[in-house]
Order: structure tokens, then C-alpha cells, then sequence
């Protein structure tokens, strides 16, 4: 992927959260979590697993994961964690099944600075526009560095773009085929053929893991009741939910909520 002052703009990076921690216990296996993230370590004392491979985590790597990618964190002794987590825009919003890790000359003191503002407390509670500015320049530059085969290749058509563009913004909307069809002035046949051209899934197949997504976010990032998150998202209620959820994520919602990062 090229760098540039417009790659933030067209990877549409919108971050989360972010944190330089402590981390003394190991993971078990993380449930996938619905956003990209980028781990680096302030020390050697970790090692990340994936996929059967194993990766010993050394000060000059970056470990970059997309959404739903679960993995294992082993701990040889106390080590320092800078986490940063944030969102993309479609089409690079469902990369996923793949762990990187990256050893640049670039990216490696861009997540120190970022780690160290972190713990000046630069940041505080709120981004203001220069450490964002820097930590968002420390995410493209990182996803840069990507090969270009872990990306999901551009979605041509507009009309699908912004069908999946509309599900991501408003994802407890009641959407349908015919809707969203209309909107795409297709028929509700020929939009469902296209999009699953385009993106790999059928419309509401790909509605319901935006959605599960959002209730993700929601358990993390607010105290919403269950209930409540479900209405919010286009969930029936929350034993719906909840059915969902455990498929996807492998763990219920109550669970996912404790285990934050």
C-alpha cells in the first residue's frame, strides 16, 4: 500500500482507543476483536501466536492485526504495551486472517513517541488535533508497510460502496435487500448478485457482522445494558444477540465486555 497525506483520508482511519500499559499476566487466546490494532513492546518478555506460527516480540517490531483475528500472548516476564486500536473504511474494513509483523526503521519510533506521549499523559482523555495528527500517522505508516496481498482488493462499483458505506454508519437501521436495492436503483435480485460479486458475502450476511461489530464497540466502549446495545443495533433483543455474538466472537458478551483489550 503507498504512503501519503492521502492514504489517511482514503483508508478513512478513525481511531478508538489507545493505551501504554503494564502488562504482567499472559492472554489465553484473545476473542477476535472487530478492529484493527497495532501492538508494540517496550522490552523483550512477549510473544504473540497465530495460526500455529510464533513470533518472540523484540523492541525494533510492530505486530498489526485486522478485525476478527484472534491470538494467543505468552509472557516471559513484565513488559510495557503500547496498544492502539482503530476503524477503516470499506473496502479495508473486512481484511482479516492474518497477523504481520513489522520490523521498519519508520514505524519503530513512531510508536515509541506515541508510547512515550501516552505516558506523559499528552494525550489525555481527548485527542486534540497534533498527538492525533501523530498517532494517526503512526497507524498508515505502519499499515504502509502491509504487502499488498493482505488487502481486499477496491470495491469498483459506487453502488455497492455505498450500500456497504450506509450498513457501517447505521448498522441498527432496518435494512432489507429491497431498500438497499432501491437506494442502489437495482433490482433486489441484481443487488444481491453484485454485492456478493464485490465483497464475497450476501447483503444481510455482511449487515449482521456490522452490526455484531457495533455491539462490540458498545460493550467496550459505553455501560449500555444488554438490552439496550441490541436495540441500538438491529438485534430482535438481547438473547438474539447474544446467539449471534457467541458465534462470532466465541465468547458471550458478558465475557467479551471483561476482557477489553
Amino acid at each position: 500500500m503507498a504512503d501519503g497525506p492521502g492514504v489517511c483520508d482514503e483508508l478513512g482511519v478513525q481511531m478508538l482507543s489507545f493505551g501504554f500499559a503494564q502488562l504482567t499476566d499472559q492472554w489465553a487466546t484473545a476473542p477476535a476483536r472487530p478492529y484493527w490494532r497495532l501492538y508494540w513492546f517496550a522490552g523483550p518478555g512477549a510473544r504473540l501466536e497465530y495460526g500455529g506460527a510464533r513470533y518472540d516480540m523484540r523492541p525494533n517490531q510492530v505486530a498489526i492485526l485486522p478485525p476478527h483475528t484472534p491470538i494467543a500472548q505468552v509472557l516471559t516476564g513484565p513488559v510495557k504495551i503500547l496498544y492502539l486500536h482503530w476503524q477503516l473504511r470499506p473496502p479495508f474494513d473486512h481484511a482479516e486472517g492474518w497477523l504481520e509483523i513489522i520490523a521498519s526503521r519508520r514505524v519503530q519510533p513512531q510508536a515509541r513517541a506515541v508510547a512515550t506521549e501516552i505516558g506523559l499523559n499528552v494525550f489525555g482523555t481527548r485527542l486534540e488535533p497534533g498527538p492525533a495528527i501523530r498517532m494517526q500517522s503512526c497507524v498508515v505508516s505502519a499499515l504502509s508497510a502491509v504487502p499488498d496481498e493482505r488487502w481486499p482488493q477496491a470495491v469498483p462499483d459506487l453502488r455497492v460502496a455505498a450500500a456497504m458505506e450506509a450498513m457501517r454508519a447505521r448498522p441498527g437501521h432496518d435494512w432489507s435487500v429491497p431498500l438497499l436495492a432501491a437506494q442502489a436503483g437495482l433490482t433486489a435480485n441484481a443487488f444481491s448478485r453484485v454485492f456478493r460479486e464485490h465483497t464475497g458475502l450476501p447483503p444481510m450476511r455482511y449487515l449482521r457482522q456490522r452490526r455484531l461489530e457495533a455491539a462490540a464497540r458498545a460493550l467496550i466502549d459505553t455501560s449500555d445494558d444488554l438490552d439496550l446495545i441490541a436495540e441500538h443495533t438491529g438485534f430482535c433483543d438481547r438473547y438474539h444477540l447474544s446467539r449471534w455474538f457467541s458465534k462470532q466472537f466465541t465468547c458471550g458478551p458478558a465475557s467479551y465486555r471483561r476482557r477489553r483489550r
